[in-house]
This record gives structure tokens, C-alpha cells and sequence, in this order.
């Protein structure tokens, strides 16, 4: 005749299938978790670590930067930034990508060359004239390929060299500074860095002697 008596699960276990402290279902103490039976408290891992099932932490695959495994298809994440995860392997992107969320050359998410802009998840090169750029055509240019040059409003062009009294506008150009200022740094009689005496300057406006911050032109009365 089978043995119908009931036998004492161990004191870790709540549940259980046996008598050892290997043979639980559940823990008679709920801070702990079940590991191949065994109740343990749940280890605090490294980022590149995963609880095995054991309870230990165990290193994760070099691809991974963090994983719920030791094989290279259990990642999470990906440490190399020019990979992107397919289901849970890292896989490189096309050459032309520093990251990307696919394996072609239209799933780019970010450029390795600096001469190429994002159009449509792909890289797209600048023209000639652009170190950097935000589309094809000259006028997109963000930096200039020659250096002794300077991208006015996208257009790489010359830097002029300007009178004393005028600055260089958004379209590469020389122009006069307000009648008030010496030298300037923009359009307006705000934008002053030098005075003729007797103004002075007073927060990028020249003014006058008494005249409380207002830049207007100086007056003679002619009495005839």
C-alpha cells in the first residue's frame, strides 16, 4: 500500500514538493525569491549582470551591455552605440551609421560622416562647399569646407573685410552701423561696441553728456 502521510515541507518553504530546502514552490518568507527551489534573498548585480538561475549573478554576453542571459542573443541592450538589438542580438548597422534602429543604410539614425546630414533615416552627403550641413544644396550649409570661409544664411562665402564703422550682416555683407555709433556689432543704435566722443557708451548705446541713456543725434539751435 502507497504511503498517504503528510511530511513537513523545510522551514524556507511555504509550498513544497519535498522535504529539503531545495524542493520549495513558494518561501515562507516573502522578501525572498525561488531560485531551482531554493529560497534565497534576490542579489543586487552589476548593469552587465543577470540573476542566473541559481540566485548568482552572472556576467553578461561583451555585446550586451544588459541582458536577462549569458548567450549573445539575450541582451537587452547593446553596449557597441553602432549596433541596435534584433530580437535580443546586437547587429551592426550599415557602415554609414553611428546608430541606427536596422541592419540597411536607410535605417540610420545618426551619421559616422560628418559631410553627410539625416534625409529620411539615410546619409545623405553634403555639397561640396559644407563641412557640415543640413541638406544637399549649398545654401544648406551649417560649416564650410575651406576654413578661411564662413556659412552666411547656409552660403559658405569669404569673410569681407568691413570699414571701422560697418559690421557683417546674415548675408556675408558689409553695412553701415547706426549714425550714433563708433563700431558696432549689429543693425541699430543698441548694438554699438565703440563711441566718438562725446558719447559714451551705455549698455551697447552711445549717449550723449545728461542725456539719460538717449542716443539721439546731437542738435545745434542756429538762431538767425
Amino acid at each position: 500500500m502507497d504511503s498517504k502521510s503528510c511530511t513537513a515541507c523545510h522551514a524556507d518553504c511555504a509550498t513544497c514538493d519535498g522535504a529539503t530546502n531545495d524542493k520549495c514552490l513558494t518561501c515562507s518568507d516573502s522578501t525572498k525569491k525561488l531560485y531551482s527551489g531554493a529560497c534565497k534573498s534576490e542579489p543586487t548585480c552589476k548593469t552587465a549582470e543577470f540573476i542566473n538561475a541559481n540566485g548568482e549573478c552572472t556576467a553578461c554576453h561583451a555585446d550586451c551591455a544588459t541582458c536577462d542571459g549569458a548567450t549573445a542573443s539575450s541582451c537587452l541592450s547593446c553596449v557597441a552605440p553602432n549596433k541596435f538589438l534584433n530580437a535580443k542580438a546586437c547587429t551592426a548597422c550599415h557602415a554609414d551609421c553611428a546608430t541606427c534602429d536596422g541592419a540597411t543604410a536607410s535605417s540610420c539614425l545618426s551619421c559616422v560622416a560628418t559631410n553627410k546630414f539625416l534625409n529620411a533615416k539615410a546619409c545623405t552627403a553634403c555639397h561640396a562647399d559644407c563641412a557640415t550641413c543640413d541638406g544637399a544644396t549649398n545654401d544648406k550649409c551649417l560649416t564650410c569646407s575651406d576654413s578661411s570661409k564662413k556659412a552666411y544664411k547656409g552660403v559658405c562665402k569669404t569673410i569681407p573685410t568691413c570699414k571701422a564703422n560697418e559690421f557683417i550682416n546674415d548675408n556675408g555683407e558689409c553695412v553701415a552701423c547706426d549714425v550714433t555709433c563708433k563700431t558696432c556689432s549689429g543693425a541699430g543704435a543698441s548694438q554699438c561696441t565703440d563711441c566718438e566722443s562725446p558719447r559714451t557708451l551705455q549698455t551697447g548705446q552711445c549717449v550723449l553728456p545728461g542725456s539719460n541713456g538717449a542716443s539721439s543725434l546731437e542738435c545745434k539751435i542756429i538762431f538767425v
